[in-house]
């Protein structure tokens, strides 16, 4: 036997041992595998050709001749006749390989999305911190807004909102507004309505049209300007006090 032929034999025991082993064999050895059949059949390809040349040699006893030229047509037809089956093994493995790596992924995100939606599920605690917090310091800040509306003549000291204070900020501005406004914190369980910022009708007499060029300002009765001015401000500053104690007890009291 030449070492051509213990050479395919080779390979076709490793092959048949892959093809035995179906369920465990690693897709990269069949890979491997499968680019050393495409090698011996390319090799045995040129030996069927180069074996088909000397048999027409006048020379060469015709039986041994069409013998070798058999054998190695057959080593040739054997090994590119298990091809596909290796193929479709590699196919296989591939795919169960691909359903272990997509099982411990999707494993490994469960247990990450599992630890995030218990986090998520503080929604209905947080919300109720948070609704406290705002109602809190809308309440302080009408008592804000009470005692800088009464400050004396001459003096110039003035209390900051809550919000203010606790951001270290000097005003609200255009790109950085009030949190308290801007903020909105669904229902948990009908999440299309909102529980914070409260629903409320509007009331049409709070709503003042300004008149510009009032004749009022024009008179030499300023002063009378000046009281309505403070009316109007006391006037909110109650309006403010009982619309956040009117929110409070909807949070704390819904109907």
């Amino acid at each position: 036997m030449s070492s051509r032929q213990i050479s395919s034999r080779a390979l076709e025991q490793k092959i048949a041992a892959a093809l035995g082993n179906g369920a465990t064999a690693a897709s990269d050895d069949l890979a491997a595998l499968i680019a050393e059949t495409e090698a011996a059949v390319a090799a045995a390809e040129q030996s069927a050709a180069l074996e088909k040349e000397r048999a027409l040699d006048i020379s060469t006893e015709p039986a041994t001749a069409h013998e070798r030229v058999a054998v190695a047509e057959l080593s040739r037809d054997r090994l590119k006749a298990v091809l596909p089956r290796l193929q479709r093994q590699l196919g296989e493995a591939q795919s169960r390989e691909y359903a272990a790596r997509w099982e411990s992924d999707y494993r490994q995100v469960e247990a990450l999305r599992d630890k995030a939606a218990q986090r998520f599920a503080r929604y209905p605690a947080l919300v109720h911190d948070v609704i406290e917090i705002i109602l809190e310091a809308q309440a302080v800040d009408a008592e804000v807004s009470r005692v800088n509306g009464l400050a004396l003549p001459g003096e110039h000291r003035r209390l900051q909102s809550v919000e203010l204070k606790a951001r270290g900020l000097e005003n609200f501005s255009i790109s950085n507004p009030s949190v308290i406004d801007m903020v909105r914190l669904p229902d948990w369980e009908h999440s299309e309505r909102m529980l914070w910022p409260p629903h409320r009708p509007i009331d049409p007499a709070m709503v003042v049209p300004m008149q510009i060029g009032d004749w009022r300002l024009t008179t030499d009765r300023w002063y009378e300007v000046g009281e309505e001015q403070r009316a109007a401000e006391e006037s909110r500053q109650r309006a403010e006090a009982i619309e956040a104690e009117e929110a409070r007890a909807e949070f704390y009291h819904p109907r």
